[in-house]
């Protein structure tokens, strides 16, 4: 019994060989993002600042189907304009939510550690990602892992500032 709960916790990935295959997805991905939301929030990102060696931020979009708020934590990297996040989705064939959510309203806020601001959020085209994607797998190997495992191109956001 023990073996199924496992088994369907990891969604099948444990024992995978590929290390993008085995980050957790489905329930127990939703269970750790809810209770690192809670903790980076009640702490002004005191615990949960930082998740795996990588600083974190809460970023909030506005649902395109409910118009509701949805908060994430997620790793982020300096930028010259702002910070860059990934939509990495822990490697999953699909984009995540959150990304969908603001290519319709990129009008975005930001949390980085006690400090919140409204942003906008782009994706980097094609000129802009090479050289921040290069810069993020340098400091976090496991991006390049979750691309192996993905068919899709992992989009990278950059948030820049609203200003006004």
């Amino acid at each position: 019994m023990g073996h199924r709960v496992v088994h369907r916790v990891s969604g099948g990935r444990l024992g995978q060989l590929e290390r993008g295959a085995q980050a957790p997805r489905g329930r127990a991905l939703e269970i750790i993002t809810a209770v690192h939301l809670r903790l980076y929030r009640w702490t002004g990102g005191f615990i949960g600042g930082s998740a795996g060696g990588l600083p974190t931020l809460l970023l909030t979009t506005t649902g395109r189907k409910t118009g509701l708020q949805r908060t994430v934590p997620l790793p982020y990297f300096p930028h010259p304009e702002g910070y860059a996040v990934v939509a990495s989705f822990a490697g999953n064939p699909k984009n995540p939510a959150w990304y969908e959510n603001l290519r319709a309203k990129p009008e975005v806020m930001v949390q980085v550690r006690g400090r919140r601001f409204a942003a906008l959020a782009t994706t980097a085209g094609p000129e802009e990602r090479p050289a921040i994607w290069s810069s993020i797998i340098a400091s976090a190997a496991m991006y390049a892992d979750y691309q192996l495992v993905t068919p899709r191109e992992i989009p990278v956001v950059v948030l820049r500032e609203a200003r006004g």
